[in-house]
Order: structure tokens, then C-alpha cells, then sequence
């Protein structure tokens, strides 16, 4: 049971003095003459999930890429060798995936908030 109609059962118990009065909720569909099609819709559906998946693949791919090229290359392990710790190591490969990425999200979400507000 919902709690609003919970508490409009209660208040309507108090009101009228009735312990067996209650309201129900339900649903009467209406006819529709014309139900309009919006292919924005239909992309959102069908193609939004996979077009999700695929916007990253690049960059899951270009990520896998340099940290293994660079673990052949041993460039990790002469940065160390030269003094340098391990965080800002780790903190260069997140802050650069990091400004990717959030560049990927704003142009997608800029580009589905101007196809959702066009008439």
C-alpha cells in the first residue's frame, strides 16, 4: 500500500468517524485518437544503451594501451628509479582519462539535451 493513500485512508477515518471507510486507488485507461511517434524515442530505446557502450570503447581501449605500452617500455619503472612515487604517477593516468572522459560526457549529453529540447 502506497503511504499517501495511507494517509488519506487515515484522514478520511478521522474525519467521518467511519473505520470502514476507505479509498482505493485505480487506474481507467482513455482513448487516444492519435498517439504521436517521436523517433528521439524510439533512438532512446533501441540505440541509446549500445551507443553508450560504444562511446567508451576508444577510451577503455586507448587506456589499455598506453599502460601496457609503457610497462614494456619500463617507463614506470625508470620514473621510479629517478624518484619518483608511485601517486602522481597514478594521478597523471587519472587526471588525464578523467578530462577525456568528462569531455566525452558533456559533448553526449550536450548532444542529446539539443535533439530531447528541438521541436
Amino acid at each position: 500500500m502506497q503511504v499517501q493513500n495511507l494517509i488519506a485512508n487515515t484522514v478520511l477515518r478521522r474525519k467521518t468517524g467511519n473505520s470502514k471507510a476507505r479509498i482505493t486507488n485505480m487506474v481507467v485507461p482513455t482513448k487516444v485518437e492519435h498517439i504521436y511517434e517521436d523517433t528521439i524515442m524510439w533512438f532512446m530505446k533501441v540505440l541509446f544503451g549500445f551507443a553508450m557502450v560504444v562511446i567508451y570503447v576508444p577510451l577503455v581501449y586507448r587506456i589499455t594501451y598506453r599502460i601496457v605500452s609503457q610497462n614494456e617500455s619500463r617507463a614506470k619503472d625508470t620514473m621510479r628509479v629517478m624518484g619518483m612515487s608511485m601517486l602522481p604517477y597514478w594521478l597523471s593516468w587519472f587526471a588525464t582519462y578523467t578530462i577525456m572522459n568528462l569531455t566525452v560526457v558533456v559533448l553526449v549529453t550536450l548532444l542529446s539535451a539539443m535533439n530531447l529540447m528541438s521541436p
